[in-house]
């Protein structure tokens, strides 16, 4: 085994290790400072780095004066590749780009920008999930066990990572407003998305991402991951006017989300960051949970599967959820505490059993709250709360066998509408207060 060191500081560099001299276990240290700075890497064998922090200056794109429109190539052939390596892998300035491919096992990728506009995109915005992002990482379909952390500090900063396969990690940071970032996970060669072309799952199990977004607001991340069992995703924004969307194919799979402040949207469809679609787990025994605290907050999304769970907690006022359920024995677990909140939400299924329940707590001072919860299969199961509070509002329309509907509404002028069409179902509604309504209708 040999191994071969480069100490490089230049201002257009070119470096390659050939697989022809059986290398591996290379190194490149790079330091450029200035403007307009470009640096292309090509390794291949296994154990290469490109900047090794432990004890090292690792690799270093910097400029003071905050112009940058520095440029990093790297391309990594081979396992137990690496680029950073326990940090330090960073570019500082405005404008600045990095282009990281990586095939094989165990590889890992560590990079941080600082500054402004880095990875390119705003300008305008309409953000169409990938075209026109500079900024991006590809571990290709051979990558098992490999791993992308990213930090974002600045402004108008965008990021693209797409990994293959199995056992993958990312963590991507983004510190600043008008930050974006894309996660796709699982995906081999082919793609497609652009917003929304659809295709992209194909497969991988055991992938993990996260994505976190701090700044006063105008965030975006998207992240999918493709045809794959036992998937972890979270999305965590805080700030004004944050968006996020999520796709998970297979079954066992986790999204978690949390925004906080004001105007954040978890499923969003439209608007300056391009048209998308809401959330999307298609699959079994997979589990979505939002937690938005603030107002204005809405989530939207849908499941397709069986064994479905849905979390919603909402705290603030003029909160929505919304979504569908289309299989049997799905859940949806909604808490919404303050005013003007609202649940939409619709559970159906395409054989006879369904056994689907959908249970509603909007019971902190809860007024103009409304829920609207239709059902569609045999043994369903509808249970709200709304307390505390004045002119709140709920339809319940469930059709099917052995269907029960409960509904609590304390205070006054609160009104509610149950519908039933089939046998043996049960409803049972109480109103406490004045100038409440019912209407119950229940018909074979």
């Amino acid at each position: 085994m040999k191994r071969n060191l480069f100490f490089v500081t230049a201002s257009v560099l070119v470096l390659s290790s050939s697989a022809a001299f059986a290398a591996d276990s290379n190194t490149v240290y790079l330091n450029q400072t200035g403007n307009d700075q470009q640096a292309n890497i090509t390794q291949s064998g296994n154990g290469n780095s490109v900047g090794a922090f432990n004890g090292n200056s690792g690799f270093l794109q910097e400029n003071g004066t905050l112009s940058g429109a520095n440029l990093l190539t790297v391309k990594q052939s081979g396992n137990s590749n690496s680029v950073g390596r326990d940090i330090q892998g960073k570019q500082s300035g405005a404008g600045n780009s990095a282009a990281i491919f990586q095939e094989g096992t165990g590889s890992d990728v560590e990079l941080q920008q600082t500054g402004t506009s880095n990875g390119a995109v705003p300008s305008g915005w309409n953000w169409t999930n990938d075209p026109g992002v500079f900024n991006k990482i590809t571990q290709d379909s051979s990558s098992n066990g490999s791993k992308v952390s990213v930090i974002q500090d600045g402004k108008n900063n965008v990021f693209s990572i797409k990994q293959g396969n199995t056992g993958n990690s990312t963590s991507v940071n983004q510190i600043g407003e008008w930050g974006m970032a894309y996660v796709r996970q699982g995906i081999g060669a082919a793609e497609t998305d652009a917003s929304t072309g659809n295709a992209l799952p194909t497969g991988g199990n055991y992938n993990v991402a996260s994505i976190t977004q701090n700044s006063a607001g105008l965030n975006y991340a998207v992240a999918v991951q493709g045809g794959g069992n036992s998937n972890s995703l979270s999305i965590s924004q805080s700030g004004n006017l944050q968006g996020a969307n999520a796709w998970q194919n297979g079954n066992a799979n986790v999204f978690s989300s949390i925004q906080t402040n004001v105007g954040n949207v978890v499923g969003l469809t439209g608007g300056i960051y391009g048209t998308d679609s809401p959330i999307t787990q298609t699959g079994d025994n997979n589990t979505y949970i939002n937690t938005q605290t603030g107002s204005s907050n809405s989530a939207n999304g849908s499941q397709t599967g069986n064994f479905n769970q849905v979390f919603n907690t909402q705290s603030g006022g003029s909160e929505t959820v919304r979504g569908t359920q289309v299989g049997t024995y799905n859940y949806v677990s909604n808490s919404q505490a303050g005013s003007s909140n609202l649940l939409d939400y619709k559970q159906t299924n395409t054989v006879s059993t369904a056994f689907n329940q959908i249970v509603n707590d909007q019971s902190t001072t809860a007024v103009s709250n409304t829920a609207y919860v239709v059902q569609d299969g045999n043994g369903l199961y509808s249970k709200g709360l709304q307390t505390g509070g004045s002119y709140n509002s709920a339809n319940v329309s469930q059709t099917g066998q052995f269907s029960a509907s409960y509904y609590t509404q304390d205070g006054s002028s609160n009104s509610i509408i149950v519908a039933q069409v089939g046998n043996y179902n049960v409803s049972n509604v109480s109103q406490i207060g004045a100038g409440n309504h019912a209407n119950i209708q229940q018909k074979p």
